[in-house]
């Protein structure tokens, strides 16, 4: 009896004891660079913590420092104005989808022409083969548009998601875009206390997911969302506040390029929070100009932020690897000492060939002057134009086959 009545005092005292004292540091006393390391701890209350000491020790400044102003009128001309945008607003966010049915037109023609060619040389070199089989090879080939446009038809969103990974895989340009896009999510995100959960950004995928820390059940918050897996959420934090931070991604873009090609993902998004807080369409409209116009001048003001983690991303890029929530707030809270040298730097030149495909940053990026689409290319057809155009290549294609031979 006397055993167990010590063994429950010995408890009860261990109870009472200071976490220091049974090995738990608290994480005030805890040394800087371990709370760095914390922040890409898999437990969210530990790395949210971490970053809450590194905010009271003055080591993360720009965490939380961005108060957003209460919501007013904002015209689409003031946006054009702001932004400096390419024509109309719209079209640069993109609301009508223009750039992905570039990509999208742009690769139909490659399949098209490969499609001729090859089916051309196969008929021409394939003789070894019986006739049946070169002929139902040479079939195939020619009819490869018309399965390119059955995807297209059938899983539309699935196809426009391989040709992004095809871009972001064969140019470099296109990366430099979205590592800008990524990156005006996170800064965005920090300054107005979203905690980040993970940064991806290869070319394989590129995405920021936040923990929304203010809602009594932490929930992930991922930029973009794919379409396909969308639901009507409820979040903690204000969808004022979210909508600043979805449209972060696209000033970014806007305010480099003068246009945007990750937006038709983000306002997908962004709509279906709209639609989680049951707001008007009148709402919907008003409170999308002020984010867009909020994030503009906070990633403005943040400017150096935002270079020094697009640079972080770009040599996280270089090297294969995998970037970490820890190195991104970490590069953010630094920030970068001549911001017009980062941001300089942090250009990539499209080549000859991207310079076809994808649109260039400006060049004269700090003088007050207006811009048009003369900067990149643009394809000369609409998405309603492709099936004409592949009847009319199919008929130039049967003409030479029956007048020439192949």
């Amino acid at each position: 009896m006397m055993r167990l009545l010590g063994a429950l005092l010995v408890a009860c005292a261990r109870g009472l004891a200071p976490p220091e004292r049974i090995g738990l540091v608290p994480m005030t006393e805890r040394p800087t660079a371990e709370l760095w390391a914390l922040l890409d701890a898999p437990q969210a209350s530990t790395a949210d913590n971490a970053l809450e000491a590194l905010a009271a020790r003055g080591a993360a400044t720009k965490w939380r420092s961005a108060e957003l102003q209460p919501r007013y009128a904002v015209s689409t001309t003031q946006l054009e104005t702001t932004t400096r945008c390419r024509g109309d607003i719209a079209d640069a966010v993109g609301v009508l989808g223009e750039q992905s049915v570039e990509k999208l037109a742009v690769l139909f023609a490659g399949v098209m022409l490969s499609a001729m060619l090859s089916s051309v040389a196969a008929n021409q070199s394939l003789t070894f083969l019986p006739e049946i089989w070169r002929f139902v090879i040479v079939q195939l080939l020619c009819f490869a548009p018309y399965g390119y446009l059955s995807l297209g038809l059938v899983f539309p969103e699935d196809l426009q998601r391989y040709v992004v990974k095809l871009y972001t895989f064969l140019f470099p340009a296109y990366r430099a875009r979205l590592r800008r896009h990524e990156a005006g999510h996170l800064v965005a995100g920090h300054a107005l206390g979203l905690p980040v959960a993970n940064v991806s950004a290869n070319a394989a995928y590129a995405a920021v997911e936040f923990r929304d820390g203010r809602s009594d059940v932490a929930q992930t918050l991922r930029l973009p969302k794919e379409a396909v897996e969308r639901q009507k959420p409820r979040y903690g934090a204000s969808p004022e506040m979210i909508a600043v931070v979805s449209l972060a991604g696209i000033m970014a873009e806007i305010d480099e390029y003068a246009d945007a090609e990750g937006g038709a993902a983000d306002l997908a998004q962004l709509q279906s929070i709209f639609d989680g807080a049951r707001m008007s369409e009148g709402d919907v409209l008003a409170t999308t100009r002020w984010a867009a116009l909020q994030a503009h001048l906070l990633l403005k003001r943040e400017s150096g932020a935002l270079e020094a983690v697009v640079a972080h991303l770009a040599a996280v890029d270089a090297k294969g690897e995998t970037p970490t929530v820890s190195g991104c707030v970490r590069a953010l809270e630094e920030g970068c000492p001549n911001v017009y040298e980062s941001r300089r730097k942090n250009r990539v030149e499209p080549t000859l060939l991207e310079r076809l495909l994808v649109r260039p940053p400006r060049r004269d990026l700090d003088d007050p002057v207006e811009y048009d689409r003369s900067e990149g290319f643009a394809v000369p057809w609409t998405e309603d134009d492709v099936p004409t155009l592949a009847l009319g290549v199919t008929a130039c294609f049967l003409w030479y086959a029956l007048t020439v031979g192949i």
